[in-house]
Parts: structure tokens; sequence; C-alpha cells
């Protein structure tokens, strides 16, 4: 075995982040109690100077796997960004 590939992988990644918003609901408004606007995203930012695309490796399997952390250009982690609305009724 060579280390010639061998780089740091350390990372610094915000998986869930969560930003909202309260509305203002009257105490005479019939239907709601109260309302909140929303945004979420999952795996939006990665700061790391690993070359490849996602530092948080294991192309083998769980952590008891023999080879951790061996890279095989797999995919990335997804991002997703979620918009909603909550009410209370």
């Amino acid at each position: 075995m060579s280390s010639r590939f061998v780089e740091d992988g350390s990372y610094l990644r915000f998986r869930n982040i969560q930003l909202a918003y309260n509305l203002p609901v009257k105490k005479s408004a019939k239907w709601f109690r109260s309302a909140q606007v929303y945004v979420s995203g999952q795996n939006l930012i990665t700061f790391t100077k690993y070359s490849w695309y996602d530092p948080e490796v294991n192309v083998y399997g769980g952590s008891n796997s023999f080879n951790q952390g061996i890279d095989y250009s797999i995919y990335p982690m997804s991002k997703s960004v979620t918009v909603g609305i909550r009410c209370g009724f």
C-alpha cells in the first residue's frame, strides 16, 4: 500500500439549516391560533479542502468495514430545500 493518494478529509458541513418567521395573527382570528413560514435546507454547504466530491466517504459499507475512507468517485450527499407554512388551529 502507498500513502500517495491519502489526503486530509476534514470538513465542516451544515447538515440541517432552518429559517422561520412567525406571522402576526390577531387574537380575534377565527381560523388560526398561529402561523409560521419557513425555509429548510439539508446538506447545502460543505467547507473542505478535499479534492473530490464528498469528504464523508465509505464506499464499502458500514463502520466495521476494513476499507473505510476509500473514495472511488462516489456521488456526494444530495442537497434539498423545503419551503412551507405551519398553521395552528
